[in-house]
Parts: structure tokens; sequence; C-alpha cells
């Protein structure tokens, strides 16, 4: 959907928009701090938004295993000396 499509079909992207030219119209902000505060308001919910990350069965068991910091096996090589795996 094109935005002036949801310029028409979205109320609330209607009234967005309209807020928007307003502020341009009253020359509050030119369209280029428009656009600057556009972008700067989206980073700033990614910011407040964090996306958990998906990791491999093996490192969220490796993560998990309880007892001895020694007692663990190097969650990508397989070998027995856990945090002191030499091709880590």
């Amino acid at each position: 959907m094109s935005p002036r499509d949801r310029y028409c079909n979205d109320p609330m992207f209607h009234s967005l928009v309209d807020m928007m030219v307003a502020a341009i119209m009253d020359a509050k902000y030119t369209p280029s701090e428009m656009r600057d505060a556009a972008l700067l308001a989206s980073i700033k919910y990614e910011e407040l938004h964090v996306h958990p990350r998906a990791y491999p069965k093996e490192i969220i068991d490796w993560l998990n295993k309880k007892g001895n910091e020694n007692d663990y096996d190097c969650p990508i090589h397989g070998l027995q000396d856990g945090p002191n795996c030499p091709r880590c």
C-alpha cells in the first residue's frame, strides 16, 4: 500500500500526516527536519525495544549447565577444557 493509499484508508496515519503538514505550514519545521525527526523516532523506538537473539540449542544448553566452571565442554569444539579451550 502506498503512503497516499494509507493516508486515504488509515485514520491514524491520516492524522499523523495532517499534523506534520500543519507543523511545516506553520513554519515550525522544514520538511528536512520532519524527515530527520521521523528517522530519529524510528531509531529511538528500536533502541527501546531490544530484540532477543536466537542462539543455537548447543549454546543454550552449555550456558545452562551448572557446577564447577571447569566441569563442562567447550560448546563450539566439544573439548573437555571448558572455558580454557585451546581452540577458542
